[in-house]
């Protein structure tokens, strides 16, 4: 396999280039998170005529910024770390395109999945539980799922990331190495969900205007550099001694 086969000391082995990617990447992220999205939102609840346009711009919006950024992730990690082969951009680009059909691929075959959970659930416990109990019991199984699925779409992420093989070997690479690493990148996940819960939390208090959201954009926007270096970290490490 074509997996990098050094162990890099710390994150700072990537380079400045891959930091400030994961900097700039994770701002552009919060602001168009936080600060367009629910602004456009609001825009078109005053303009019924348009929202359905703008929810499907706002959505291929998103998509394009986070293709952007995980390809720039995957260039600079691999341009600047020690004896890793330095991949043009345009086959970055073409990884991370594949990828994200794959991520589509996923989410949908999710998406059916927790339909046909919940549907199994409801039949089941129609006759002894309500119908908002029934909804609760849907919602906790389907999120306690999907904490536990997050880890192998970072794995594929890393495993697209982090190798030159074709789009099938490194899906099959990324499943082959997930126990390695299954736990700590499971530890990761629940450890941001926990914290970005409670910034929500404070950042949902009263008070504060424009300069409460500005301390929210920068708080999120390093909490998600932190785990962005952490998950790529975890991935060198993980891929570190991997078979040529």
């Amino acid at each position: 396999m074509h997996f990098v086969n050094n162990k890099l000391d710390s994150i700072q082995g990537l380079g400045k280039g891959f930091l400030i990617c994961v900097i700039a990447g994770n701002l552009i992220l919060c602001v168009t998170g936080l600060v367009a999205v629910p602004s456009m939102i609001e825009y078109s609840k005053l303009h019924i005529n348009i929202q359905k346009p703008v929810m499907i711009g706002l959505s291929v919006a998103l998509i394009i910024i986070a293709g952007v950024f995980i390809t720039l992730l995957g260039y600079f990690s691999q341009r600047h770390g020690k004896h890793l082969k330095n991949k043009d951009i345009k086959e970055h680009i073409k990884r991370m395109g594949i990828f994200v059909l794959v991520f589509i691929c996923f989410y949908f075959a999710w998406f059916l999945l927790c339909g046909l959970l919940g549907s199994a659930v409801y039949l089941f416990f129609r006759q002894s539980l309500s119908y908002t109990q029934i909804k609760m019991a849907i919602d906790i199984i389907t999120t306690v799922l999907a904490v536990l699925a997050m880890p192998v779409v970072l794995m594929q992420l890393l495993s697209f990331s982090l190798s030159a093989l074709p789009a099938r070997q490194a899906v099959r690479a990324g499943l082959e190495r997930l126990p390695a690493g299954y736990f700590r990148l499971l530890f990761l996940a629940c450890a941001g969900l926990l914290a970005g819960a409670l910034l929500s939390w404070l950042f949902s208090l009263p008070g504060g205007g424009g300069f409460l959201t500005a301390l929210e954009v920068i708080a999120f926007t390093a909490l998600g550099s932190i785990s962005t270096c952490i998950i790529y970290e975890t991935g060198n490490a993980i891929y570190a001694g991997g078979r040529k």
